[in-house]
Formats: C-alpha cells, sequence, structure tokens
C-alpha cells in the first residue's frame, strides 16, 4: 500500500511517544482508512537492540494502546471533506438556503480567496443525499424524544402558499420540557394540501399521521388551527379533537378584510387625520395618555360568582386526578400485605382511637387553599416558570395547568410573530423547491435536536 507511514504510539511514563519503524506488517487494511477506526497491525520477527527489547516490555507493563495508522494525506482529506458536507448541509437548512447556493459566483469566489482545498458538494448531491440523510437521522432521533414526553400536547396546523401557487400545511407540536420550564416547539410534517381533498381523505391523512409519531388523541389538548380548509377542518371535528383559532392567522385574516373593503381608503383618511390632531398638540400629550389607560381600569373583571363557580369545576377536576392516583397506588400493592403497627401504636392500641382518614375533597381542598394563599406574578412574567415553582405545593394544580399551557396562542412560534422575522421567514419558505418543503422546514425548526446517532 504506497504513500503509508508506519506510526506506532507508547505511552511512556503518561506521555505519548511516537516512533517509526519499518519492520511492521499490515493486517486486514481495508481501502477506505478512518480516523474513528483503529487498525490492527502486526510486528516482524526483526533483530532488535537491547534498548528496543527494554522498550517493548516497558510497552507491555502499560497496557499501552496502538494510535492510528494514517497515509499522508487521505484520510485527514477525507474527515476534512466530510465534516464540509455536514457545514454546507447545516448552512443549508439553518438559514434556509437553497441548495443551489453552492453554485453561485459569489460563494464560489469566497471559497477561492480562502485558498481553500476542501471539495464543495454539488446542489445535486445536497438535494438528492445530504439533506435527506440529515432528515431522516434528525426524524429518527425525534421519534424517540417524542415517545418520552410524558406531559400534553398541544398542535398546530398552519396553511401557507409556496412561489408556485401550490398550497401546503404544516403541523407543529407544542409541549413543557420536563427538565426546565420552557415551552418546547417541534415541527413534524409538511405536506401538499389540495383544495379537491374531502373530509374523508383528510381524515385517512390524520389517521396516519398519528400513526407515524405515534401519538394519542387522550395526549393532545387542543389544535391551533390557521387555515381556510373547511374539509380539514370537519375532519378534525369528527375526531372529537378541539379546534382553537391561530390568534395571528385571525387578526391578519381581519385586516385583510378591512383594507380590501372599498371604503379602506376614507377609513384611513379619517386615521390620518385623528394621528395628526394628536401629534399637534405639544401639551396634551401626557393627559391623552391617562385618560387612554383609564379604559382598561374599566374592564369588567369576573363577579365573585363567576369565580367561585370556576373554582369549583377545578376542584372536581383536582379529585379526579387524587382519585386516579390513589387508585394507580392501591393497584401496585400486594393485595396480601397487612399494615404494621408501630411501637407507640402497639403499646397503647387499647387506648387508640380510630384514624380520622382524609378524603379526597379534603386533599384537593387543601390544594385550593394553598394556591389561593399564593401572591400572583406580574403580567410579564412567564407563567410556565411560576407554575413550576408551585408544583412541589400544589402537585394536582400543576397538572391541570401543564395540560393547557402547551396551547400556543398561534401557529408560529415566538421568534416568528414579529413583523419582519415573520415575512423573511414566509419569503424563504415559498421559494423552497416541493421536494425539498418537508426536509426543509423540519431540520430548519428542528436543527437544535442533538440526535445521538
Amino acid at each position: 500500500m504506497a504513500g503509508v507511514k508506519p506510526i506506532i504510539s507508547y505511552e511512556i511514563d503518561g506521555d505519548l511517544q511516537y516512533v517509526t519503524d519499518p519492520n511492521v506488517s499490515f493486517a486486514n487494511l481495508e481501502d477506505d482508512l478512518s480516523l474513528e477506526t483503529p487498525l490492527r497491525i502486526a510486528m516482524k520477527n526483526a533483530s532488535t537492540s537491547k534498548d528496543q527489547q527494554q522498550q517493548q516490555q516497558q510497552h507491555q507493563q502499560q497496557q499501552q494502546q496502538l494510535s492510528y495508522v494514517i497515509s499522508d494525506d487521505g484520510d485527514i482529506q477525507h474527515a476534512e471533506n466530510r465534516d464540509m458536507n455536514n457545514l454546507m448541509t447545516e448552512v443549508a437548512v439553518m438559514d434556509m438556503q437553497l441548495p443551489n447556493f453552492v453554485e453561485g459566483p459569489g460563494f464560489s469566489r469566497f471559497m477561492t480567496m480562502l485558498s481553500s482545498t476542501y471539495d464543495i458538494p454539488s446542489k445535486n448531491k445536497l438535494e438528492a443525499e445530504l439533506i435527506p440523510n440529515m432528515y431522516n437521522k434528525y426524524k429518527n432521533y425525534l421519534v424517540n424524544v417524542l415517545n418520552k414526553v410524558s406531559t400534553d400536547i398541544g398542535l398546530t396546523i398552519e396553511e401557507w402558499k409556496s412561489s408556485n401557487d401550490e398550497y401546503f400545511i404544516t403541523i407543529s407540536m407544542f409541549y413543557q420540557n420536563s427538565e426546565e420550564a420552557i415551552m418546547e416547539t417541534k415541527v413534524l410534517t409538511t405536506v401538499h394540501a389540495p383544495r379537491e381533498w374531502g373530509t374523508g381523505q383528510w381524515d385517512n391523512f390524520i389517521e396516519l399521521f398519528l400513526y407515524e409519531w405515534n401519538l394519542t388523541q387522550e395526549k393532545i389538548t387542543a389544535v391551533v388551527v390557521a387555515t381556510t380548509l373547511q374539509d380539514l377542518l370537519n375532519a378534525l371535528t369528527s375526531r372529537g379533537f378541539i379546534l382553537i383559532p391561530c390568534l395571528l392567522y385571525t387578526l391578519q385574516e381581519c385586516a385583510q378584510e378591512c383594507f380590501e373593503h372599498p371604503r379602506v381608503k376614507e377609513i384611513l383618511v379619517a386615521c390620518r387625520i385623528i394621528v395628526g390632531v394628536m401629534t399637534a398638540k405639544t401639551g396634551g400629550g401626557e393627559k391623552e395618555s391617562l385618560e387612554e389607560q383609564e379604559m382598561y381600569y374599566e374592564l369588567p373583571y369576573a363577579s365573585e360568582e363567576e369565580k367561585a363557580e370556576s373554582m369549583k369545576e377545578i376542584k372536581e377536576i383536582i379529585k379526579k386526578y387524587i382519585h386516579d392516583d390513589e387508585r394507580k397506588s392501591a393497584s401496585k400493592e400486594p393485595a396480601n400485605k397487612k399494615s404494621r403497627l408501630s411501637g407507640m401504636e402497639n403499646l397503647f392500641k387499647d387506648f387508640n382511637s380510630k384514624k380520622t382518614r382524609t378524603t379526597i375533597s379534603d386533599k384537593a381542598e387543601l390544594e385550593m387553599v394553598q394556591y389561593q394563599g399564593e401572591s400572583g406574578e406580574p403580567l410579564g412574567s412567564c407563567p410556565i416558570e411560576w407554575w413550576t415553582k408551585l408544583s412541589a405545593k400544589c402537585p394536582y394544580l400543576y397538572k391541570l395547568a401543564t395540560h393547557y399551557n402547551c396551547v400556543p396562542v398561534c401557529c408560529a412560534p415566538s421568534t416568528r410573530i414579529h413583523p419582519d422575522a415573520q415575512i423573511v421567514y414566509n419569503l424563504k419558505r415559498a421559494a423552497i423547491p416541493t421536494h425539498l418543503i418537508d426536509k426543509m422546514i423540519f431540520l430548519n425548526c428542528n436543527h437544535t435536536v442533538s440526535p445521538s446517532v
């Protein structure tokens, strides 16, 4: 095998010593060398000096390991090319770049200025090999991660249109992280949404989707929808899902309907006049802002009767949680297990009155009292963090809160709610080729996941 330098490393007194020896034969050496795979080599029967024999004995006593056998530059170049392929794939999915960016004149000029000897993957290789391979790896890992989620989840369905005037829906999943007080967002799939599909076809799709991701309807609190596909909504409703309109989508639909009205120009003119009058007054700005705040203070609050009715419903749910936990605990205990008396109970058993057992209603009432004794958090604080702090004191109320906290107010994650970020993302998403839409959107959202494969 030409061009291979035999290198052996010895660990002597904690240091690695590298030596070369011509008396080395390579056994079962594969053509494809890899830095991750150590190679076995065997020493030939050659005459060695006394110093070399002592060195070999010390080598055996230290139980040293054989280092990698590296070719001139082949293995290093192979590893560098592999890293470059991964890097280019991450650039494409994280920035939602079209795969043909590697063939652009600007990118080629940039790589030339670096005097790089890396092999840049082609557009076809990114589309046909690298992106699909990364998608399969991340998807398999994400399926295993989601199977371990014990809390309830919320789903979102977002309809959007590509630059080719094709309609798609993206389904995402929201759930609370059990280790941190944060809300996790994972994009699960993006599929073509034919306008001619009926309720039956959408029902079949929903069934296949739930099976693919191993989701049960009992764990799904609600589905936030941003779509006008009535047949899809009918299919979800017929399965018993709770549907909640996306707030952002609803506001956009209302604004679009308003601005498409023939009298929209008159409304805009009136608004400009009002704003002009307010900004022209230099001395009354502070007073007007205070008067505006008073409107919010006068908003009606829930009456005491309404609060009592809500707390009654919450208490009934907590009682159900407690009953389910006690039933599970009782089923795990052996049937023939006898209760043992403590020393004091055995000594005064004749004088010991019967214990008063705490009822489920008492436990629920105690938790409600503890909750009402807590001070409220400011409106700007995170409710998930607040409930996490309260989980030890009110475990059943915390469980009820996580059931509803997993439902987002809109389909878009918080990073896309800002109008500028929303416009940039929508433009990039609309330009993705049809055959890469599912993979690119999936990887763009889930690239922070670390697959252990």
